[in-house]
């Protein structure tokens, strides 16, 4: 074919492949990452119920607070700030999240260095003969030695924005597992906090059930007492006996339940068993949240919590991995360029000075004509990939306003719900104490005294709980708007 023929067959391939090509359009990453952001409704019915009712005094901070300390640093408990630390430092989760962002990061420096030249040196000896059988490689006149070294350049020219918008992907993917490894973070803490104030909790209600097995044991004796005087009967002897078997099996329940939280916290923070229950032998009290809390913008915390953060990068990151698939439609242009020095060949036995500079230019020009189907496929596959980031970013955002919300109102009602129960608590330990005077005054049979040890320490139990579910409250909301992440 003559030389102008194949020159416009080639254009002809060439404009076919642009139109076809442009019947697909790009997606802009950034617009649909600020759609998406601020698309987030971030009404919060609780919190206006809250401030009318004024069970809580919110103060709004920001969100990105330069000088925001870490929100459990409020608790003055030496034990649980280097529980935390040894957490943090030790936690397999965390190396886990730590491995697949340096797999990210190694990733992203991959895709970037593509954007730029190859330059590579090639150095070559060489040693043959034309006849092996009769003189092998030894020096004779029918040998030939041959050597050069040459410099390689290489490039693809990104023309299209396929090899850029794959860099940029890949970037953004990084930045969603940095952010994914700052919310392991997070909830991490959040949930060894938990845990620890459960533990406190637990060994109060232990020194709470010891105290009152003690005291049952001590009401059976007078029971003992009263029968072989004739004052009291079998049924309160039998009564009184089932009582103090029951304080005898919550007691057991609940040192097996420290037991268990203890193995959970060692799970937790990466500790041995042993070394984990010598450190927390000793723990703090159970402290009573204030009566404020802070209050971020909701605008704010949408845009850089780090759970969101996360699915709004993978959210950015497909929308440029559909761009790099439609931009493999286009032709791509590439360059080599070489420039070395050979050495001539020489029959005499010994290899040849480098004495004759080298040098090429080659353009290489591909363009898809066939096999398109392939890449419109690749092009399918990454938008309903766009699509479910996008589906993952909104389910995301409802449930971070919706833990939110549910915070706020679990703060206000639990405080109500302490608070009952502390004066509960407090009335049922005094009627305990009166009928065991109105008892020996002889106005009231021992029957009402058991009845009355048993409301007081279901009372104390109930208010030592209804205090640890309340500061859970707390410190779930403290967690989800915190900063310092």
């Amino acid at each position: 074919m003559p030389f102008f023929g194949r020159k416009r067959l080639i254009l002809a391939a060439m404009g076919m492949s642009i139109l076809l090509t442009s019947c697909v359009s790009k997606v802009a990453p950034d617009e649909i990452s600020k759609e998406a952001v601020f698309s987030v409704k971030t009404d919060l019915p609780s919190l206006k119920s809250s401030a009318e009712e004024g069970k809580t005094n919110w103060q709004w901070s920001h969100y990105l607070a330069a000088d925001a300390k870490p929100w459990w640093q409020q608790f003055d408990d030496p034990v649980l700030h280097e529980f935390i630390r040894l957490s943090l430092k030790n936690s397999r989760n965390l190396a886990l999240l730590a491995g697949r962002l340096e797999e990210a990061v190694a990733n992203a420096r991959a895709s970037r260095a593509d954007l730029f030249p190859t330059i590579t040196l090639n150095g070559q000896a060489s040693v043959s003969s034309n006849d092996l059988e009769e003189a092998g490689l030894q020096s004779n006149p029918d040998r030939i030695n041959a050597s050069s070294a040459n410099f390689s350049l290489s490039w693809q020219t990104d023309i299209f924005g396929q090899l850029r918008n794959v860099s940029a992907a890949d970037k953004a993917r990084l930045q969603a597992e940095s952010s994914r490894l700052r919310d392991a973070q997070r909830l991490l803490v959040s949930e060894v906090v938990q845990n620890y104030y459960r533990l406190v909790s637990i060994r109060d209600r232990i020194e709470l059930t010891r105290a009152s097995v003690a005291r049952r044991a001590e009401n059976v004796d007078r029971i003992d007492q009263l029968l072989e005087q004739g004052y009291a009967t079998v049924l309160d002897k039998t009564r009184t006996d089932s009582q103090l078997y029951e304080a005898r099996g919550s007691l057991a329940q609940l040192e097996l339940d420290e037991i268990t939280l203890l193995n959970q916290l060692s799970l937790l923070s990466g500790t041995a068993l042993l070394q984990l229950r010598v450190s927390l032998q000793k723990t703090g009290q159970l402290p009573l949240p204030e009566n404020s809390a802070p209050l971020p913008s909701i605008s704010l915390l949408v845009q850089h919590r780090p759970d969101l953060r996360a699915v709004e990068r993978d959210l950015v990151s497909a929308a440029y991995n559909v761009n790099s698939s439609v931009a493999a439609l286009y032709p791509t242009l590439g360059f080599r360029v070489d420039v070395g020095k050979e050495a001539v060949d020489d029959l005499s036995g010994s290899f040849p000075a480098l004495d004759v500079i080298t040098g090429s230019v080659i353009a290489n020009l591909a363009m898809p004509i066939l096999g398109r189907g392939r890449r419109l496929a690749a092009i399918n596959v990454n938008s309903a990939r766009l699509k479910q980031a996008h589906a993952t970013f909104e389910e995301t955002a409802l449930r971070v306003i919706s833990e939110i919300d549910t915070a706020i109102a679990s703060i206000d009602k639990n405080r109500v719900i302490y608070e009952q129960r502390e004066l509960a608590s407090a009335s049922a330990k005094e009627a305990a104490e009166l009928s065991k005077e109105l008892f020996k005054a002889g106005e009231l049979d021992y029957t009402s005294v058991i009845l009355a040890e048993q409301t007081r320490v279901s009372s104390e139990n109930n208010a030592i709980n209804a205090k640890q579910v309340f500061l859970n409250a707390y410190i779930v909301y403290m967690a989800a708007v915190a900063p310092a992440w």
